[in-house]
Formats: structure tokens, C-alpha cells, sequence
């Protein structure tokens, strides 16, 4: 499949490069049509940036100004990005409340550059503003006085003035004599089209992977035997490796080696980057961390019946495996395949009642509040309603744990 993306340079005072803005583009043709959403334009452009051109290729080393909106401020979709590679730029149409100051900020202590998009002296930004590096002013839609009143109040502050949508000789350099440092317009060049092929992954490849995250202690054997049999995965992995600082101090000698290196927080930012793409799917990672939130509980259940206790292990895989439908967008029937569980287990997913149906039952009746059915359940587990809620929550703090103090950040 081939995909686009226009990139549009960005220059210093003294016409020396300085980044790129990256823009989304569906075809050849050089615009925006507004067929998909902002947050799907930035989703894919982020993943085929990385995944198909090479961040590093298409910028020179240069950071990549790219556009975020609120909600993906709010999903954390720019922690899956270097903040040594990107500049976060919050788009103009950005509501600001208490949500996005403090994504905002946890983006800052981590080291990413903010740039706000399209400013005009709007009073709503002054809450982030003491987190923006670069505030972006459009010349074409403020007159002279408003362009000198914003050099007149960020002239002495922290923050970068970049004029953008500069067209002349004169606004360049009117632009520079009020206290402007970085510039971006047709004046210096449009945005230039770059073309790729995006090569297109089994789903099976991703369900090996996701399952072996979703481990307590994932194999990276299993997940490098994934990947050695699909070509496209092997191409993916390698673009993304060449992003990464770290791992290009030596040549990749094994793909298991590569991922024990790169650590299970790179190689699962890694996996969502490509399903940004691949399945167009909201809210993956929060999909991700539910189903393991579903395995740990599922086991947690299992462990308190006498005739389960032997394979409350399995009871964990059923329960992670059981969204990976909603993940992957692939039929749950397609996904089991020749997967290595046991037979009841993937009866149990596929729908047909039996002890292991029953257990994940009683967990999807927990997460939908659907107490009728659960006060069915709570006998068989020996439980009552403070204890599941209890229990619940021992495996929600659990995850957020695993999730959010991964020892590879």
C-alpha cells in the first residue's frame, strides 16, 4: 500500500534548517482533504513516519514539528515518540482545561518540546503557557500591530516566536527585526511530498506479540520467532530499531537480541505504533491494559475454585486473550487459529459454555456493573460483593503499576 506525508522545513534567522513540520496526506495530492480526523491524520502520519520512512531519513536528524489534538494529548499518543525526535505542537482548536494542562506538563518533565499552533493572544492558552517552548503566530492572519504585540510580550520570556505562513522577502525580515527566531512559509518552501510503501502484517504477528506482553514475564524468544516468519513485521522492527539512539551503537545480530535490547517498554510502544496504522483502532493502549487487568483478575478468580486452581495460568490467558478481537480488529475465530491453548479455553472465547466461559462471564459482568448476574457468580468464587470489589481494584492498581513504573523509562 502506498502512503504519504508532506514535510515543510522550518529555518533560523539565518535561513539555516532547523526542523520539518510533518502533515498527513492521503494521496499525491498535495493538501489535507479532511476525510479522516485529526486524530487519525496524526495517528497514521506518526506511525508511517516511523514504521515506513524512517523518522530520522525524512527529518536529516532534524526534529519533527507534528500536530496533536486534545485527545490524543490525553491518550498519551506522544509518549510513544522521542522527545529528542518531536515537537509536540498543540493544535489551535485545543480546548484547555485541567486534563490537558496536566498531560502538558507530564509531556514537559519528560522532555518533550511544546509549540502551540496558530496563536493569537487567545487567553484560554495562558494556563500552558509556562509550558510552551515555541509559540507559532500566523502572518497571514494577524495584522502588523498584533505581530509586534506578541514580540513585545514573549520578547524577553523563555519561549521562541516562529512566524509561520511567510510569503515575502519583507514579512521574512520584518519578522526577524521584531525579535521572530524561527520561520516557516512558502516564501522559503512548500511542503515537499514523500512516497512509500507501507508492507501489510499478518494479524497472527500481533497476537503473538500482545499475548506475550500481556505475560507477567513476557518470552522474547516467542516474540522474535513472530517476527522472523513475517517479513513485514522483520521490515518494521528494523525502521523502528534505526529511531532509536540506544540501539545503534552496534548492528542487529538477531531479531531476539534487538528486542532484549530495545526492553518490553520500547517493544510495546513499538507494536502500537504499527496498529495505529495497520488497524486504525482508538484507545489501543488502554485496550491493552484493560485485557491484562481481565487476565490478572480471571486468575485471581480461578484460584479461589478447587477444580481451577491447577490451571488458574490458563485462566490469565483466556482472559488477556479476550479482547484481542477489539485490538487487532480481527475475528476472534481467525485469531485462535492454531494458537497453543487448550481446547476448553478457546471453546470458552469462541462462546461455548463451560468452566472457563463461566469465569469469563463473571469478569465481563464485573467490568459492564451488571450485579444480577454477578450475585449469580459469587457463591461458586466464595466471594461477596466488598471482596470482588476489593479484589477488582488489587488487580487495577496492579496494572498501573506494570503499565505506568515500567523499569525500561
Amino acid at each position: 500500500m502506498d502512503v504519504y506525508l508532506a514535510r515543510q522545513p522550518i529555518y533560523d534567522a539565518m535561513r539555516r534548517l532547523s526542523a520539518y513540520e510533518l502533515l498527513y496526506r492521503e494521496s499525491e495530492k498535495n493538501h489535507f482533504s479532511g476525510n479522516i480526523d485529526e486524530n487519525k491524520a496524526t495517528e497514521f502520519l506518526v506511525s508511517d513516519a516511523i514504521t515506513v520512512f524512517g523518522l530520522k531519513s525524512i527529518t536529516n536528524g532534524n526534529r519533527a514539528f507534528i500536530n496533536f489534538t486534545r485527545q490524543l494529548l490525553l491518550n498519551g499518543f506522544a509518549l510513544l515518540l522521542s522527545p529528542d525526535e518531536v515537537v509536540v505542537e498543540i493544535l489551535e482548536n485545543v480546548a484547555i482545561d485541567e486534563d490537558v494542562i496536566m498531560q502538558v506538563a507530564e509531556l514537559k518533565d519528560r522532555g518533550y518540546t511544546i509549540a502551540l499552533d496558530d496563536y493569537t493572544g487567545d487567553p484560554q492558552f495562558d494556563d500552558i503557557m509556562r509550558y510552551v517552548d515555541i509559540i507559532k503566530v500566523d502572518f497571514a492572519a494577524n495584522d502588523r500591530a498584533k505581530l509586534v504585540e506578541f514580540s513585545e510580550r514573549f520578547g524577553k520570556s523563555k519561549q521562541k516566536l516562529l512566524a509561520e505562513k511567510i510569503e515575502t522577502e519583507e514579512e521574512f525580515l520584518f519578522a526577524v527585526q521584531n525579535g521572530y527566531e524561527l520561520f516557516q512559509g512558502y516564501y522559503f518552501s512548500k511542503p515537499n511530498m514523500v512516497k512509500g510503501t507501507s508492507v501489510k502484517v499478518d494479524a497472527s504477528g500481533y497476537t503473538t506479540i500482545i499475548m506475550e506482553l500481556s505475560r507477567m514475564e513476557p518470552d522474547f524468544n516467542t516474540m522474535a520467532k513472530a517476527i522472523r516468519i513475517n517479513p513485514g513485521l522483520t521490515y518494521k522492527l528494523l525502521q523502528y530499531i534505526n529511531t532509536l539512539k540506544f540501539m545503534q551503537r552496534q548492528p542487529v545480530t538477531s531479531i531476539q537480541m534487538a528486542l532484549i535490547t530495545m526492553g518490553l517498554n520500547e517493544v510495546r510502544r513499538w507494536i502500537l505504533l504499527i496498529m495505529a496504522r495497520e488497524f486504525a483502532l482508538e484507545g489501543r493502549d488502554e485496550l491493552i491494559k484493560t485485557a491484562f487487568i481481565r487476565g490478572v483478575f480471571a486468575e485471581k478468580l480461578a484460584r479461589r475454585v478447587d477444580e481451577m486452581q491447577p490451571r488458574a495460568h490458563e485462566a490469565f490467558l483466556m482472559g488477556s486473550f479476550s479482547m484481542m478481537d477489539s485490538i487487532t480488529g480481527a475475528m476472534m475465530s481467525d485469531l485462535l487459529g492454531d494458537i497453543p491453548i487448550a481446547d476448553d479455553v478457546k471453546e470458552a472465547l469462541l462462546g461455548e459454555q463451560n468452566n472457563f466461559r463461566q469465569l469469563l462471564d463473571f469478569v465481563s459482568n464485573y467490568e459492564n456493573g451488571n450485579w444480577e448476574e454477578i450475585y449469580n457468580h459469587l457463591v461458586t468464587y466464595k466471594l461477596d460483593r466488598e471482596s470482588v470489589i476489593r479484589l477488582y481494584l488489587e488487580c487495577v492498581v496492579y496494572t498501573d503499576l506494570l503499565f505506568n513504573n515500567n523499569p525500561d523509562e
